[in-house]
């Protein structure tokens, strides 16, 4: 599945917020939080709506970042209502500097990946990391993740997007 595809469509809102919440690694700790939005469909690849944030009970340290489950849940639901946007995955960052998924964030994607309950044949991981020691710009590289692979994808910020565009 990750294969065939090379791009992911992200709202120049969502990257907006990624940016801003990734500032808050310049304490050394990742941060993150999930993506939504919509699967590849007819209408072309991934498109990446809403990114939210850690959350107020998240888990941030050097190497690794837990988000706040209940907080997610509870965005999740009034993402979906308000435009029926899905989870597609999730952020972070690397404060050291690394563009690709970890050994750690790949064991985590295979779980949410077999997570019956979830439902992902794929995920969207987008890595972000610091262009400048004070996290005023960040670079973002977008990743497609199945059982089988991981794939750097291109990204196009779009200004604004429809649900299911």
């Amino acid at each position: 599945m990750c294969e065939e595809l090379n791009v992911v469509r992200i709202t120049s809102s969502a990257i907006d917020v990624i940016a801003r919440e990734a500032r808050r690694s310049l304490d050394g700790n990742e941060t993150g939080g999930a993506l939504f939005g919509f699967d590849a469909s007819v209408h072309g690849p991934p498109l990446v709506t809403h990114a939210l944030g850690p959350g107020p009970r998240a888990i941030r340290e050097p190497k690794r970042f837990l988000r706040d489950l209940e907080y997610t849940r509870a965005a999740a639901e009034a993402i979906h209502e308000e435009s029926s946007a899905q989870w597609i995955g999730e952020w972070h960052t690397h404060p050291g500097g690394a563009q690709e998924p970890s050994e750690a964030d790949l064991v985590a994607y295979l779980r949410h990946l077999k997570d019956p309950e979830l439902g992902f044949e794929m995920l969207i991981s987008c890595i972000v990391v610091p262009v400048d020691s004070e996290w005023r710009e960040v670079g973002v590289v977008a990743w497609a993740v199945d059982q089988q692979s991981a794939r750097m994808l291109e990204i196009d910020v779009r200004q604004e997007a429809a649900a299911g565009e």
